[in-house]
């Protein structure tokens, strides 16, 4: 009776354990930001509970990978020398561009993925719609900052 017990508990635990492990819906929202949840209802509170603003952010264009380090995959020699290449490297992997904010250290998605190859590595100003919930920008524009 204790190892049928036992054996219904691993069960039950392994059961729970693997759907927690799957991974979520996906959907994207009207401002372009991607939604995980397990029901429509959350979707639909997650998507009207994301405030949105137009403004700007300065600060340096990373990659999603690294974010606002890079001295782990700088170690590894195989990602380049600095954090430009390194950027771009993690680009080409499969990573995102993002805005590490200078001031915050947040770190931003950026809806624009082809304007950052020129700025990897260096400091800017981006103008667009700030999410700060999902931690997005849709970029209008983007500029070298001082």
């Amino acid at each position: 009776m204790k190892a049928m017990t036992i054996h219904l508990s691993l069960m039950s635990i392994a059961v729970f354990l693997s759907g927690c492990s799957q991974e979520s819906p996906t959907r994207t929202v009207g401002n372009g930001t991607e939604v995980r949840s397990h029901s429509r209802q959350a979707e639909e509170v997650a998507s009207t509970s994301q405030p949105v603003s137009s403004g700007n952010k300065t600060g340096v264009i990373s990659d999603s990978m690294c974010g606002a380090n890079h001295a782990g995959m700088l170690k590894t020699g195989s990602m380049g020398a600095d954090d430009v290449s390194c950027t771009l490297k993690c680009i080409e992997a499969g990573s995102h561009f993002v805005l590490v904010d200078a001031v915050t250290g947040k770190v931003y998605r950026l809806s624009d993925q082809e304007r950052p190859k020129q700025f990897a590595g260096k400091k800017v100003t981006v103008t667009g719609q700030i999410n700060e919930t999902a931690r997005s920008i849709k970029v209008e524009s983007m500029a070298p900052a001082p």
